[in-house]
């Protein structure tokens, strides 16, 4: 009885220690999720602001090349109108540079956009990375704690079959105390029986010293 009590001890700790393990990666998951959506929110905001700015940074990239369309078209007209009116050519020509200088710089604007348009793809890679990182984290714990609740659960079934068997043990201790009470009754009576025998033997012949009977001659 004293090893299974012991044993049954011994998977009592170990389950108590199983449950504080399971609640303590529990504590982890929760902060890990905390962390994670904490992060997940931040990224978002960050990437909702890239976004935006990617989707005006495009607009704007776009308006510009609509623009250059546009100037290219106005540039090759201005181009014939010169070659058609010469006397017109100062005019012209100090449009044409004034054009020229506006394509420049929307070619810088457009060099600018594009720049930033490749920086905010960049910068999202590492963000989408992080988040990756944290997805995976979320799940090894997950496994671990699912680990540690099937094992729980079977040193739950260990415990439950030690405790039954400390109960039938203890069942089969109590009959065996009951039927070593009905044998010493059953002894008491039988040495009562006995010396009332012998009381009787006593009495009938008492010439003979410890009530023995002789035995006759002949007989």
């Amino acid at each position: 009885m004293c090893a299974v009590e012991e044993k049954q001890q011994t998977k009592e700790w170990a389950r108590d220690n199983q449950q504080g393990a399971v609640c303590v990666l529990r504590g982890e998951l929760q902060r890990w999720q905390a962390e994670a959506q904490a992060q997940q929110e931040s990224r978002e905001e960050e990437v909702s602001g890239l976004r935006a700015e990617l989707q005006e940074t495009q607009g704007r990239l776009q308006q510009c090349r609509g623009t250059m369309k546009h100037l290219h078209s106005d540039l090759e007209h201005t181009q014939r109108q010169t070659r058609q009116a010469e006397e017109e050519a100062s005019d012209r020509e100090s449009r044409l540079r004034g054009l020229e200088a506006e394509l420049s710089r929307l070619r810088a604007v457009l060099q600018e956009a594009e720049s930033r348009a490749a920086d905010t793809e960049t910068r999202l890679q590492p963000l989408t990375q992080s988040l990756e990182l944290y997805r995976v984290k979320y799940q090894a714990c997950l496994t671990k704690i699912s680990q540690q609740d099937s094992t729980l659960q079977a040193q739950d079934e260990d415990l439950k079959e030690a405790r039954a068997q400390v109960v039938e043990r203890d069942e089969h201790v109590l009959h065996l105390c009951a039927q070593a009470v009905v044998l010493q009754g059953e002894l008491k009576a039988h040495s009562a029986q006995l010396e009332s025998q012998h009381l009787r033997d006593t009495q009938r012949d008492p010439e003979r010293p410890g009530g023995q009977p002789q035995t006759q001659p002949g007989v």
